[in-house]
Formats: C-alpha cells, sequence, structure tokens
C-alpha cells in the first residue's frame, strides 16, 4: 500500500496555522475556499508574510498569529489593494507599528496607531 504523499512546507505551515484559526476565528469551510478573505489571509500568513512568525506554542505566541491574522482578514474583506493609503499593512514590520504614519498626498504626515 502506497504512502500518503509528504505535505510540502508551506502546505504543513498552513495547516499549522489552520489548527490554530478555526473554528474559533475562522470556519474551516472559509478557509478551504481559495476566493475567500479567509483563505487569503491565511495563504499570506503562512507563505507571503515577510515577518514569517514561528508556529507558536503558547498562548501569548498564538494571540500574536492570531492578531496578525485578523489584521490580514480586514485588509482582504476591505479590498486593501485599493485603499489610498496602505497605512503599512502586509509589511513585515510588527503588526504593530502598521499604520504608525500616513502621508497623503500633498507630503504631509500623520501619526496614528
Amino acid at each position: 500500500m502506497p504512502s500518503p504523499p509528504q505535505l510540502t512546507i508551506e502546505e504543513k505551515r498552513m495547516e499549522d496555522i489552520k489548527s490554530i484559526i478555526s473554528p474559533h476565528i475562522s470556519t474551516p469551510e472559509s478557509l478551504q475556499l481559495l476566493h475567500t478573505p479567509q483563505y487569503r489571509a491565511l495563504y499570506w500568513l503562512a507563505v507571503e508574510d515577510g515577518r514569517r512568525l514561528t508556529i507558536p506554542t503558547s498562548s501569548t505566541q498564538k494571540s500574536k498569529l492570531i492578531q496578525r491574522y485578523i489584521l490580514a482578514l480586514l485588509y482582504f474583506a476591505l479590498d486593501g489593494k485599493r485603499w489610498v493609503h496602505d497605512f503599512k499593512f502586509m509589511t513585515a514590520l510588527d503588526e504593530c507599528r502598521w499604520n504608525m504614519q500616513v502621508e497623503d498626498e500633498n507630503g504631509e504626515v500623520y501619526t496614528g496607531g
């Protein structure tokens, strides 16, 4: 009997993160459908995120990963690519530093956060 195929590193990482955010934050179904903001946030966090958080083991680390996932989820749900200002969302910065400074079209800098 052949053994089941091995997961790629990215697939394993996605499964590990999915086990943390499902079913408490997002439903398993929403994380399976490629077009949903939930799947897109999961994929970004697992594969594309420049910060590349380690898979958490402590509750504090899990909270940090969940926080980053929820902000990515908001970005995708609210069509963040179309925002006038990107607020440094989806960068490798710690998510607490996203939205720290915004420069408008006149060069005025606003501090938020």
